[in-house]
Formats: structure tokens, C-alpha cells, sequence
């Protein structure tokens, strides 16, 4: 009997990123982390759906295109009354010379100085009913209610469901409470955070290590990124909590860091799904090859201006990679 596939779905509220050099506009493109690793899934030939919102100016055209551009579905993406969010991400000129992992990303407008972010409290939060009963893994990155309620709808109406949060910025959880922050944290059961974020996480909560944050939640991978030193993974294994480091065997100059999380997370989360549908283990095999793949893609993104590279090129890339490691070490990454 065929195993029922899995689709990925990113739940939300679309944004645009703008990115500056100090005089004029470089690109346009989607944002927000959920929704860029859903473009990189559907990039790679993955079942995406983006369900959430999305305000109504010029801006919302061109963040649903950006999605669309990738083939991922916005059938379930609602209009709501208000100017779309815009992350304004900038690049002096000693940083367009020289790469610099940690390029600003600001919420204030360059031109008017006023907040441009401003999340929706009106997104639908029930699961649409074409998929209630499927296999789904969903996609979060923020700590909104909205999206609270739509993780525990999908739990009802999605048995066979897997929550993956990817968290990217301390700005995401400053208004929660600590008890709503762990309420919410043990309806995850995939979580990613780099350590620049790690450290606000642990102030908020009040915990010491990785290992305590795993030991007190109902996570079956946490991972801890580092940018270009690597990753560490926490898992259990004969209920042991297990980690594992791992660091690149390549690294290249950055010309923007903007999405290289998301990138990341994006092919953690393909292999994870293989690794589901074929009912096999995590052990330290499932995460040198997950790494690797992971890995690479990140590589190929923070060589680019911007979140999302274009399709024809991460492809191309991808392919390359993983022949190159077929050949070297025998091993076959992705479907």
C-alpha cells in the first residue's frame, strides 16, 4: 500500500522585503520566514499551500507573486484591510564591498520613519477543509494568536500533522508572556532557532541550555544554527536526549545572509519528510545527510541578494550538489 504523501503548508501573514544599498531600492521580493522556506520547498518540487493573509496595496501583489513565482499555491491567502507588512533590509556600502553575516533588517520605514509591521488579528484560523485528514507538516514563525488557534485547529482536523517553527528573531515573542511561550512551544514538534535568537529565548523562559529547552517540551528535533560554523541537533534516541554537531566542510563569502535559515530549514524539513513517509530512525546517518543537503542550499543563498533565489538557479545548484556527493561518498540526499 502507498503511503499517503505529505504537503507542506506555511501559515501567516505575507510580507515584502525591501533591500537598500545607502541610495536606491536593490529588490523586491516576499517575505517572512515561513513563507520563504515554503518557496524553497515548492522550488524543489514539494505539495506547498500558503494559508493566511495578506494586506491591500501594491505591496500584496508583489508579495503573493514572489510566492507564486515559485509554484507554491495561494488559493487560501485572504485580503485584509491594511497596508501589507515591509521588513526594510539594508546594505551600506562597506557591506556590498566586504559580505557581513549580520545585515540590518529594520521595521522602520527609511522614507518616513514610522513602523511599517503591524500583524493582523483577523486571519482565518480554521484549517480549510480541503485538508482535513491529511498528512500534514506546517510551517510557522511567529508567536501570534492567530496563529496559535490555526495550529490547534489543524491538530483537530489533521491527525497526521507535524508543527515546525522556525525562529529567526526575538522581536517575534517580546509580547508573549513566558506562560503562553511554553503553552505554545509544546504544540511544536520540529523547532529551529539560531543562537543570536537562543539567548533571549533562554532570558524569557528561564532555562540554561539546549538540552533543558528539549528535555521540558514534546519536540522530536531541536536545532540550534550558528550561520557558517554549523549546527547543533538535539534528538532522542533509545530515550536518551542525543546531540549532534555539525560543522560545513565548505564555506563562501556572504553577500547577504537574508534567508539562509530559511533555506536551511527549508531542506531539513525534505528530508525530514522522507525520513517520515519511509518509517525510518533519526540517528546520526539521518543527520549527516540532512545536514549536508541543508547545508548546501544555505551556501547557495547567502550568495544572493535577498531571501529567495530564482528557481531555474537553486535547481541547477542543487543538482550539482547532490551528484557530487553521490559520487564522493555514495550517498543519495533527496528523492
Amino acid at each position: 500500500m502507498e503511503t499517503e504523501k505529505y504537503c507542506f503548508i506555511a501559515f501567516g501573514e505575507l510580507a515584502l522585503d525591501v533591500t537598500y544599498n545607502q541610495y536606491n531600492i536593490i529588490n523586491e521580493v516576499g517575505g517572512v520566514s515561513a513563507f520563504n522556506t515554503l518557496y524553497n520547498l515548492s522550488v524543489f518540487g514539494e505539495e506547498t499551500y500558503a494559508v493566511g493573509g495578506v494586506g491591500t496595496d501594491m505591496n500584496a501583489i508583489k508579495a503573493i507573486n514572489s510566492l507564486r513565482s515559485s509554484f507554491a499555491n495561494t488559493d487560501n491567502i485572504q485580503f485584509v484591510s491594511k497596508p501589507t507588512n515591509v521588513f526594510y533590509i539594508y546594505k551600506p556600502e562597506e557591506v556590498l564591498n566586504g559580505g557581513n553575516e549580520e545585515i540590518p533588517i529594520g521595521r522602520e520605514s527609511p522614507i518616513t520613519g514610522k513602523s511599517s509591521i503591524e500583524w493582523s488579528d483577523k486571519l482565518c484560523t480554521t484549517l480549510p477543509e480541503q485538508f482535513e485528514g491529511r498528512n500534514i507538516i506546517l510551517i510557522v514563525s511567529n508567536f501570534e494568536k492567530v496563529t496559535q488557534e490555526f495550529i490547534e485547529n489543524v491538530r483537530k482536523k489533521a491527525k497526521n500533522s507535524i508543527v515546525s517553527l522556525d525562529i529567526t528573531n526575538p522581536h517575534i515573542f517580546k509580547n508573549i508572556t513566558k506562560e503562553d511561550m511554553w503553552k505554545y512551544l509544546k504544540n511544536i514538534d520540529l523547532l529551529q532557532c539560531n543562537e543570536n535568537t537562543f539567548k533571549f529565548v533562554c532570558e524569557k523562559l528561564g532555562i540554561s541550555s539546549a538540552q533543558e529547552l528539549y528535555d521540558k517540551l514534546n519536540l522530536q528535533i531541536f536545532t540550534l544554527t550558528n550561520g557558517s560554523k554549523g549546527a547543533h541537533f538535539f534528538y532522542k534516541e533509545d530515550d536518551q536526549i542525543k546531540e549532534i554537531t555539525k560543522v560545513p566542510e565548505k564555506v563562501v563569502p556572504i553577500v547577504d545572509s537574508t534567508g539562509a535559515g530559511d533555506a536551511f530549514h527549508a531542506m531539513l524539513l525534505m528530508a525530514y519528510k522522507r525520513n517520515l513517509i519511509n518509517n525510518e530512525e533519526l540517528d546520526k546517518q539521518y543527520f549527516d545527510n540532512a545536514f549536508k543537503v541543508a547545508n548546501a542550499l544555505s551556501r547557495k543563498v547567502v550568495q544572493i541578494d535577498g531571501a529567495r533565489g530564482k528557481q531555474e538557479d537553486l535547481l541547477s545548484y542543487m543538482l550539482r550538489q547532490i551528484e557530487e556527493t553521490k559520487e564522493n561518498k555514495g550517498i543519495d540526499l533527496v528523492d
